[in-house]
């Protein structure tokens, strides 16, 4: 008896994570990009992945206080995402970085981004886009071997949803089959503050950061409340690799 009970419990606990996987979850806290520049002519290139994300990111560093960056993020094959809409999500960011390196290793920075990208872009259901644009200011140390920053992300968030076919379901709304509450319907907004702590030596570091999600708005709409990014940073200046002679 007790076993039969033990096995309707592992039974039970599946199929409550299978049914809670099938859901789409539509904004996901994502890397924020701190510390990334310290000098004109700073190029940047980083690697990194979280519980949803894979990260490609390159920058440089324009003038000794402004910057470029773009970072493509997209849904990881080992995260927590189901197999229905695994590699069908991305984000595409591109930021302009205003920045001021200090004597004393502290480096504050402000960053103006804006985003675009798609959910489930293979589904036969809907189509659905998203643009975000976000306002980051950040105050961070970084020497030769330790990096340390808190940063917070002011965003706005809106999508863009195409009905491709109704639902099955003849009791259900569209919204309700696919769970979208206020997605297509409103703008959302996000208050999202992060700790990075990085290690490393001069031009290559290794971070790690953690961010929460905080939602202003009274939209409603299925979100993650926090999320941990690892990254793996290379930073180097191309106004100081000499040209081989001749």
């Amino acid at each position: 008896m007790i076993d039969s009970w033990h096995q309707f419990g592992y039974l039970s606990f599946f199929a409550i994570l299978a049914l809670s996987s099938c859901e789409t979850i539509y904004y996901v806290p994502t890397h924020q990009n701190v510390l990334k520049f310290k000098e004109k002519g700073d190029a940047h290139l980083a690697i990194g992945a979280d519980e949803n994300f894979k990260y490609s990111t390159v920058g440089y560093a324009i003038t000794t206080n402004v910057a470029i960056l773009s970072e493509f993020k997209s849904i990881s094959d080992n995260g927590s995402s189901t197999e229905r809409h695994r590699n069908r999500t991305f984000l595409w960011d591109n930021e302009l970085i205003v920045y001021k390196k200090y004597p004393n290793y502290f480096i504050p920075a402000v960053n103006f981004g804006y985003g675009y990208g798609q959910i489930n872009r293979n589904s036969q259901d809907y189509k659905l886009d998203v643009s975000r644009q976000f306002i980051q200011p950040s105050i961070g140390f970084s020497n030769d071997y330790f990096d340390f920053a808190i940063s917070t992300r002011f965003s706005r968030v809106n999508y863009h949803l195409l009905k491709l076919k109704e639902p099955l379901s003849p009791n259900l709304t569209f919204e309700e089959y696919h769970s979208l509450k206020d997605v297509g319907k409103k703008d959302f907004y996000f208050f999202e503050p992060a700790i990075t702590i990085g290690v490393g030596y001069k031009f290559i570091k290794l971070r790690f950061q953690k961010i929460a999600v905080h939602k202003l708005s009274s939209s409603d709409l299925k979100y993650e409340s926090s999320s941990a990014t690892l990254t793996l940073n290379l930073t180097f200046n191309v106004k100081r690799i000499r040209k081989p002679k001749n």
